[in-house]
């Protein structure tokens, strides 16, 4: 019996990455609630690679329309817990010494992050792929707090806050301009899938060094 009978929603292929991104994002809200920031950075990793081939797989896949409109909701809310709430339970959590002002940055960050995916969804095509973002995709993330997340092994704790609210700072202000981003195509995907097993390996590297 197909579960679709029986509980509202898909459970097929189709969406299947997006329920993989969503929960790895939960585990590292989990993980960064306890300080463990290097496994809610890797969970963001994952995420954010299950997200770039998500699209992939749905368009592969056979979908009426309620499929295509379903897939389109889905991956937004998946990408809430996974580009948005997580980043800012680790940058949160991590900036804890700073001043309390400075969490309405977080508070921001989701805000225009909210913002800019109704907007997509908004104005979504659901089977053609579009040539550039306008605004700076939430997914991003996946590759910004990464690379901050290896900066902050070699800079002293407090460079690594303020680095990481300003960052957040200025990513909330891109999701809601009026600029052009680029979208990864063809070769960088492959580049993407590399450059996420390289810091995984790179994370679990230092932090057996620092152990």
């Amino acid at each position: 019996m197909r579960m679709e009978k029986v509980l509202i929603g898909k459970y097929d292929k189709s969406v299947l990455l997006t329920y993989i991104s969503a929960v790895s994002a939960v585990i590292g809200c989990a993980a960064a609630m306890q300080a463990a920031f290097t496994t809610a950075i890797v969970c963001l990793v994952l995420s954010g690679v299950c997200d770039m081939f998500d699209g992939k797989v749905a368009r592969m896949c056979q979908r009426d329309d309620t499929g295509k409109a379903f897939g389109v909701q889905i991956d937004s809310l998946a990408d809430v817990v996974a580009f948005l709430v997580l980043p800012s339970v680790y940058g949160s959590v991590m900036t804890i010494s700073l001043p309390h002002w400075s969490k309405s940055v977080f508070i921001l960050y989701i805000l225009t992050g909210l913002i800019r995916l109704a907007w997509f969804n908004v104005h979504a095509t659901l089977d053609k792929p579009v040539e550039f973002y306008t605004g700076l995709p939430v997914t991003s993330a996946a590759i910004i707090f990464p690379l901050l997340h290896l900066i902050g092994f070699f800079i002293p704790h407090e460079i690594m806050h303020a680095l990481v609210t300003a960052t957040a700072a200025a990513m909330a202000v891109l999701f809601v301009a009026r600029v052009r981003v680029p979208k990864f195509t063809g070769a960088w995907y492959v580049v993407c899938s590399v450059a996420a097993v390289l810091l995984i390996a790179a994370f679990v590297i230092l932090r057996c060094v620092r152990l």
